[in-house]
C-alpha cells in the first residue's frame, strides 16, 4: 500500500469497487479462531472509509505500476528481436482481501485472496482465449518444464498447461490451497479444495470442516453451507475423495 505518486494520482477520483462488507459466518470454534486471527491482523482500528478507499487506490496504483513494468519488458523483448523465441508467463503469489468480509491481507481462501492472474503468451502470440478450469501455481512449473522439453518433477501434481493452448480439455478438476497459521501457540493446518462450482475448507489436525460454498449460486461467498444438510453428500465426497487423499499423496 505504499503510494506510487503517478499511478495513485491516476486513481484519485476513481470509483473503487468493494466486495461483501460483512464479517463471515462463524460455524465453529476452529474457524472462528482463524477469522479472529486474520481480522486482528487487518488493523481494524484503522477501518474508516477514507483509509480503506485510500488503501485501495494505492493498491490499484501499484498494480498498474507492475503492468507498466511488464509492458516495458515486452517492449524490450520485441526491440531485441527475440519475441518469436520467447514465452511470457505472468502470475502472482496471492491476491488481496482489500476489505472484503472485513479482512485485509492474503491468509484466507476467499476469492479475492486465493485467485491470482494467470496469463500465458507463446512466441509470436496466440488468439485470445480464457480457461475457467481449476489451475494451480504448481502447474506453471510443469508448463515451463514442458516448454523446455524437460522431465516432469517426480511425485508432483503439477500439470502442463500447454495442451489447453491447443484446445484440449483440462486434466484437473480441483485446485488445492493450504495455510498453516500459528494462533495462540497452536499450529493449525487448513486445506482448501476448489472445483469449478464448490469450495471446501478443512482443518486437518482437528478434522474440522470449516467452510463450504456453492460458487455458482453464491459467487461472493456470503453463505457458508458447511452445516447445511442439503449439501452433506457433496461435502463428504470432497473431504473423503479430494482433501484426505491429497494430504496422503
Amino acid at each position: 500500500f505504499v503510494s506510487d505518486p503517478i499511478w495513485t494520482d491516476y486513481y484519485k477520483d476513481a470509483k473503487i469497487p468493494f466486495g461483501h462488507p460483512d464479517y463471515p459466518e462463524v460455524p465453529n470454534e476452529i474457524w472462528g479462531k482463524m477469522l479472529e486471527y486474520q481480522h486482528g491482523a487487518s488493523f481494524p482500528h484503522n477501518w474508516i472509509p477514507e483509509n480503506l478507499i485510500n488503501s485501495a487506490r494505492r493498491y490499484y496504483g501499484r498494480i498498474s505500476l507492475v503492468d507498466q513494468g511488464i509492458g516495458d519488458i515486452i517492449k524490450t523483448v520485441e526491440e531485441q528481436g527475440i519475441a518469436d523465441n520467447t514465452w511470457i508467463l505472468y502470475s502472482s503469489d496471492h491476491g488481496e482481501m482489500l476489505g472484503d468480509h472485513k479482512m485485509m491481507g492474503k491468509k484466507l481462501f476467499y476469492q479475492p485472496s486465493v485467485r491470482v492472474p494467470g496469463i500465458i503468451m507463446p512466441p509470436g502470440g496466440i488468439a485470445p482465449q480464457t480457461e475457467d478450469a481449476p489451475i494451480e501455481a504448481i502447474d506453471l512449473t510443469a508448463t515451463i518444464l514442458d516448454i523446455a522439453s524437460a522431465k516432469p518433477l517426480p511425485k508432483s501434481s503439477g500439470q502442463s498447461l500447454l495442451p489447453l493452448l491447443n484446445g484440449e480439455k483440462p486434466k484437473k478438476s480441483v485446485a488445492f490451497s493450504e495455510i498453516g497459521p500459528k494462533i495462540n501457540d497452536t499450529i493449525f493446518h487448513f486445506v482448501n479444495a476448489a472445483t469449478r462450482r464448490y469450495r471446501l475448507t478443512y482443518e486437518i489436525t482437528t478434522n474440522t470442516p470449516c467452510e463450504f460454498f456453492d460458487l455458482q449460486e453464491d459467487p461472493d461467498e456470503i453463505h457458508n453451507r458447511i452445516n447445511d444438510p442439503s449439501f452433506a453428500s457433496i461435502r463428504e465426497h470432497m473431504i473423503n475423495e479430494l482433501i484426505l487423499p491429497h494430504m496422503t499423496s
